[in-house]
């Protein structure tokens, strides 16, 4: 995903991956509302990458195919336990509860290592199949990583994105 960071515009992305690995449609955020236009790198496939040019002059990369073989500047691929991304983080942080607004979503890193550095993470739970447990941590509320419902449901990254700075 590194060498995505220099391109400054899509037909630089277009150069480097091929007009037939690359196509372009509008993109939506975790919400689903509309983002613009994207660029998509090798679509439709497990090894999609999503980049949108934004209008700072930073670019926003987004992947979530589970066999992709991307991974943002941290390592973080989709998959990941929750567990490696606490640890990468060096302290629990907040989700979004699930089933609601931007549900699995980082509410906040706490302060810790990923906090300030552009990497937007949305989780999912994999072991849904307890409803007393998973009503815990579904809702409009936030929920803390360490919560022990999460680590019995599961949850892993469902998907990566990673917004670099501006270009001068």
């Amino acid at each position: 995903m590194r060498n995505i960071f220099p391109l400054a515009t899509p037909d630089q992305l277009v150069e480097k991956y091929g007009k037939d690995h690359v196509t372009t449609h509008n993109a939506q955020d975790f919400e689903g509302n509309d983002l613009g236009p994207a660029w998509y790198v090798f679509p439709d496939t497990d090894n999609q990458m999503e980049v949108i040019f934004n209008n700072d002059k930073s670019k926003t990369v987004s992947f979530v195919g589970e066999n992709a073989k991307w991974k943002s500047p941290f390592g973080i691929k989709v998959g990941d336990p929750l567990e490696k991304i606490v640890k990468i983080n060096g302290r629990n942080f907040r989700i979004n509860a699930f089933e609601w607004a931007n549900g699995g979503l980082v509410d906040s890193w706490e302060g810790g290592q990923m906090d300030g550095k552009g990497v937007t993470l949305q989780f999912k739970a994999v072991n849904t199949g307890d409803p007393k447990l998973y009503d815990q941590v579904t809702g409009d509320k936030k929920v803390k990583t360490d919560h022990s419902a999460l680590k019995k449901l599961g949850v892993v990254v469902e998907k990566v994105s990673f917004k670099t700075a501006p270009q001068q």
